[in-house]
Formats: C-alpha cells, structure tokens, sequence
C-alpha cells in the first residue's frame, strides 16, 4: 500500500513538473520570419500573448500593403513616378501659357508616407528627400562618370517633395506633380520622382506598430530591414550591426522607441584610384558623402566623413530619416534632434558623435574611438 501511495505521489509530482514546463514554454515568445516580396525588406517579430499566429499574419498583412504601394512596378508609387495620370492645367503664367501638371490617383499608403516625408524634409532641413530616385540610380550604377552634364541634367530633375501637391476628391486620393512637354507633346522625362528605400524599416516598423496595437499582447519585438521596436514594459539591448557584418554597439532602450542604423557601404561601389561611391547621397548637392568635387567631372574621396549613424526616435519613419541625416551632415545633424531623439554618429576619422540622452555600450574594436558630446 505504501509502495502504490509512493508511485501515485512521484506520478502527480512528475504531472505537475510538466505542468510548469508547459506553462513556462507557453510564456516564452514566439518567432516569426518574412522577406517582403517586393522591397526585400527582412522582417523578424518576437510576439508573446495570445493568438500568436494571428496576430503575426495581421502584421505580415499591413507589411505587405505598404510594400506593394510602395515598392512594387504596379504599385501607386510607381504609377506616380510614371506620371501615369491626369493632364491639368494651371493658370496662365508670365509667359502666356498654362502650366501643366499631372495629377495621378493614390491609395492612402502612398498618400500617407508622402505626406510625412514633406514634413521631415521640413524638420531635416532638405538632409532626407524621398524625391532622389534617379540621381541615386545614376550614381549607384557608376554611370555619373566622366559626364558632369548627367549630374546636372538628374539635379534638375530630382525636385523636393514639397512641390508634390494632395487632394482628396470624392473621397479619393490623389498627388499632383509640374510636368513639361517636348514640342513634339512627348511628355519631359524632368518631373519629380520619389522613393522611400531610406525610411523603409521604418515604414514597416510603424505599419506593424499600428496593427499590433489593441491585440492580446504582453510583448513585442519588431525588426524590419534596419530599424526595431520594442511594445512592452521596460528597457531593451539592441545589438546594432553595419552592412558589412561588423558590430557597432549594443544601444538600451525604454520600450516604445525605435532605433534605425544606416552606413555608406550598403549600395556602394569602389571605382579605383581611391573614388569609393558611398550609399549616402546629399540631396542638397547631388554628391555621395564620401565624395568631393574639384572641378566639373572630377571627384576626389574624403578623408572624413560619417560612415555608420544609429538614431533613436519615437516613430520608424522619423528615425530613418534622421539617421539619414546624420549620415549626410554629421555633428551638425544634433541641431535638429528633438528632446525624442538620440544619436551616435561614426566618422572615418575615429571620432563618435554622441546626441541627446542614447544609453550605448560599444562592441570590441570600437573602444579606440574619440567620443565627443553634443
């Protein structure tokens, strides 16, 4: 009899141990994994709570929205740099003639992220333009050199995206942009053309923010290209790596703040005779940061200049474009950070920049570095 009580007692102890197991298992988070069809963006969620599985297909969902109006050859962003659209003209100018535009109809995505781009192109002071399409085109493929008249001709071209104009008609959205035609009535190739590869974590970052918000969950941890958020309480370590591999820091964060890195060897080319083509292009000058120009048709590289940024902001879209800020004008970029925002900026010559209230701890290799405090 005591033998049977002693196997029912190891029984019910064993029970309660996988119990506990199973429970504690159903505590840990779960991981999902998506490559964006068109953009390539790579999304990474950790999500705890419940309906896991749901919640993450609602996120993929909204994710894959903004990718096809974005990125897409079909998409609305597309359709609006084709000018695939509406002629309408404008009063009549100095000249005597009506000014052209084209006015093409636009899903609220597109709509949307236009509309927060003009506003940090305000708040950036002209540092991130969605309006460079071409001319980084042009200088990705090399084929800026040896004709100074391409660098020109795509300046001319590239616009800003305060001159996009928005409507709602009838409940419709609709981007409305100044285009020329030749004499022959071909429509100009010189129209403005826009691009969001810069605010692309970014973008999805906040698609996936506002999807989860509302949903049974204790936590969630979103990463998409090169920016992540934490939803939950407390803090956070966020391990930030450059394009190449390389470790930059491990940057604290209080939950809710995203957190973008960008560098200038992602999309960089090296054309010899030390003339290395960085990923960071300044829209106010039409030159890769990495570059000097001499003379018409002659470019030398820099001996200092950003080559990996980290920014911490209170929104995906807003961090990418000041990381990408910072990555055009350096220590100056401070200036602009609001009392939301922090940066740690890297420069070819071993300095790091450090802006606002950023809690960071440097990766091995890096502890060489001259910190200076904005």
């Amino acid at each position: 009899m005591k033998l049977i009580r002693a196997k029912t007692i190891v029984v019910l102890m064993l029970s309660v141990i996988m119990l506990l197991s199973t429970g504690a298992c159903a505590t840990q988070p779960r991981n999902f994994y998506r490559t964006l069809t068109h953009s390539g963006a790579e999304v990474r969620l950790s999500l705890k709570g419940r309906d896991e599985n749901s919640v993450a297909e609602d996120i993929f969902t909204a994710m894959s929205r903004y990718d096809y109006a974005l990125f897409s050859p079909d998409g609305s962003a597309a359709r609006f740099n084709a000018a695939d659209g509406t002629v309408i003209e404008g009063e009549t100018n100095i000249l005597g003639g009506k000014d052209k535009y084209v006015r093409v109809a636009a899903d609220n995505y597109l709509y949307s992220a236009v509309m927060t781009a003009k506003n940090l192109y305000r708040t950036t002071e002209g540092r991130f333009n969605i309006a460079t399409k071409r001319l980084k085109e042009r200088w990705y493929s090399a084929q800026i050199f040896p004709a100074e008249s391409l660098i020109l001709r795509d300046i001319a071209g590239v616009q800003n995206p305060l001159l996009i104009d928005e409507y709602i008609i009838d409940g419709t959205y609709y981007l409305q942009k100044y285009v020329t035609f030749d004499d022959d009535g071909e429509l100009n190739e010189e129209h403005t053309y826009i691009a969001f590869d810069d605010a692309l974590g970014g973008i999805m970052c906040d698609a996936a923010v506002r999807m989860a918000a509302g949903k049974n969950l204790s936590s969630a941890y979103i990463k998409a290209d090169n920016t992540s958020v934490y939803l939950g309480e407390g803090t956070y370590d966020v391990a930030v790596n450059m394009s190449t591999g390389d470790r930059l820091a491990t940057v604290k964060l209080p939950a809710g703040k995203y957190v973008t890195e960008m560098d200038v060897y992602f999309n960089s080319r090296n054309l010899g005779s030390r003339l290395f083509i960085g990923g960071i292009i300044d829209p106010r000058t039409g030159i890769p940061t990495t570059l000097t120009k001499i003379m018409p048709g002659v470019y030398s590289s820099k001996d200092d200049y950003v080559y990996a940024a980290i920014v911490v902001s209170d929104s995906g879209y807003k961090s990418n474009a000041l990381c990408f800020s910072a990555c055009v004008d350096g220590a100056d970029t401070g200036d602009i950070l609001t009392d939301n925002s922090a940066a740690l900026i890297f420069t070819s010559t071993g300095r790091l920049y450090v802006a606002g209230d950023i809690e960071f701890e440097l990766a091995d290799g890096q502890g060489a570095l001259e910190i200076i405090r904005l």
